[in-house]
């Protein structure tokens, strides 16, 4: 295991469970605990005057600012239901995010057992969050059930929000015809469309549209 990453010491070994174009951990920094996610590509690369290297840069440099962009709008949405991204960096060669550890808790998904008034406060606090994050021109593109986290309080749920890896800006879609990670079951049919190479919008729909499908 990997003693030091950056400035945080990995508590367990990185894994893939969950996730198959990140690994991640528990790893500590001063005495606190935090979510370290670890993305599998692009991998800056070593130096080397190649035309090859120089397009692996490029697209490394393209990677940092579009993520560094989204962060910073993540940063100024309100309220605490969106667990945003605390840190990001590089390190030896690796990109890697940091944000807090969502105490014990179960997903959207381990619905079992609720209420139909706490589905309703727990769909109310999920539409204001993300209506918070569209007044950001943020776009979370994978929202589904395991992306929502409850913990159990006296009062009913606490609700947070998790994983913008496929988000993105609205001024900045993803690419036309780009693979997009977003669960098929909660898909909009413009994402399908955007993959299949047609110039369908990509706008704060397609989070609507998975809000209906979670609804359903």
């Amino acid at each position: 295991m990997t003693s030091r990453i950056g400035e945080y010491s990995p508590l367990s070994p990185l894994q893939t469970a969950g996730s198959g174009s990140a690994r991640w951990c528990i790893a500590s920094r001063g005495g606190q605990r935090f979510f370290l996610k670890q993305f599998l590509s692009p991998v800056y690369p070593a130096k080397a005057d190649t035309p090859m290297k120089e397009k692996q840069r490029e697209r490394c440099r393209q990677f940092e600012s579009r993520k560094q962009r989204l962060y910073s709008a993540m940063s100024c949405v309100l309220g605490d239901t969106l667990v945003p991204v605390l840190d990001f960096f590089r390190f030896s060669g690796h990109y890697y995010a940091i944000s807090e550890v969502v105490p014990t808790h179960i997903n959207g998904e381990n619905k079992d057992g609720m209420t139909d008034e706490e589905k309703r406060q727990v769909l109310y606090h999920l539409a204001n969050c993300l209506q918070r994050l569209h007044v950001q021109q943020v776009v979370h593109a994978d929202l589904k059930p395991e992306h929502i986290l409850l913990t159990s309080r006296s009062w009913g749920y606490q609700v947070r929000l998790i994983d913008l890896d496929s988000g993105f800006l609205l001024d900045d879609p993803p690419p036309i015809g780009s693979g997009l990670e977003g669960d098929p079951v909660y898909l909009s049919p413009e994402a399908f469309l955007r993959m299949t190479g047609q110039d369908a919008p990509m706008t704060t729909a397609i989070d609507r549209f998975a809000f209906g499908a979670i609804i359903h």
